[in-house]
C-alpha cells in the first residue's frame, strides 16, 4: 500500500546482522520468509527480474539450510512455488521438487498445517489441464482442522491457517457451493475477524 520497501529492507538487515551472530536455522527462516514479500513487492512494482532474485535468494538459503525441519521443508516448497511463474519451460522440474519438499515436511511433522496449505497452493493454482485442482478441497479441510501453533511461541511461524480458510472459501464460491462457503467464511471469520482477505469475500456471498 505504501509503495516502498524501506522497512522490508530494514527488517532484512537486522535479520542479517543477527544471523551473522547467530547462525540460528530459525533466522534463516525468516531471512527466507522475508524474501517472499521482498519479491511480491518487486512483481508488483513491474520487475520481475528483480523479483525471481528476490525470491531466488530465499530459495538458494532454505536449500542450502542444514538439518531442515518440517517448517522449512514447507517454507522451501511455498518460495519454489511462489518462483515457478519465472521459470518457463523449466516449470515441471520445479512443480516435481515442490512435491518432494512437501512430503519431506509432512513426514517429519504430519500435523503442520503450513505443509498442506503449501501443497494446497500449488494445487490450486494448477491448471486443470495440468491435474490441478484435485486434491485443494481435502488438503484445505485438513489444514484449517490443525492449530496454527502446537506450542504458543512468537519466534516460530503461526502463518497458513487465515490463508487456508481464504482458499477454503474462494473454492466453494467457484464451485458454486454457498452453503459450505457460508460455513467457513462464518469460521474463518470467527477466528480471524481482522482479516481483510477473508473478510473482502463476504460482499460475494451475500444474496447467496
Amino acid at each position: 500500500m505504501a509503495k516502498n520497501n524501506n522497512e522490508l529492507n530494514l527488517l532484512s538487515k537486522n535479520l542479517e546482522n543477527l544471523y551473522s551472530t547467530n547462525k540460528n536455522n530459525i533466522i534463516l527462516y525468516w531471512k527466507s520468509y522475508l524474501q517472499f514479500y521482498s519479491s511480491i513487492y518487486y512483481l508488483k512494482k513491474g520487475d520481475k527480474e528483480t523479483a525471481e532474485k528476490e525470491v531466488g535468494k530465499g530459495i538458494d538459503w532454505l536449500e542450502e539450510m542444514k538439518n531442515k525441519n518440517s517448517e522449512g521443508y514447507a517454507l522451501l516448497a511455498m518460495l519454489q512455488g511462489f518462483g515457478i511463474q519465472f521459470k518457463g519451460m523449466k516449470a515441471m522440474i520445479v512443480s516435481s521438487n515442490i512435491k518432494k519438499n512437501i512430503k519431506r515436511a509432512t513426514a517429519i511433522d504430519s500435523t503442520n498445517l503450513r505443509a498442506y496449505y503449501v501443497f494446497t497452493s500449488n494445487d490450486f493454482h494448477t491448471p486443470e489441464k495440468y491435474g490441478g485442482g484435485k486434491e485443494a478441497e481435502e488438503y484445505l479441510l485438513k489444514a484449517i482442522s490443525f492449530p496454527a501453533q502446537k506450542i504458543k511461541n512468537d519466534y516460530l511461524p503461526s502463518w497458513g491457517k487465515e490463508e487456508s480458510y481464504e482458499m477454503l472459501i474462494k473454492l466453494y464460491i467457484k464451485k458454486e457451493n454457498w452453503e459450505l462457503a457460508k460455513k467457513y467464511f462464518q469460521e474463518g471469520n470467527k477466528e480471524f475477524p481482522e482479516s481483510y482477505t477473508i473478510n473482502q469475500l463476504a460482499s460475494k456471498l451475500v444474496g447467496k
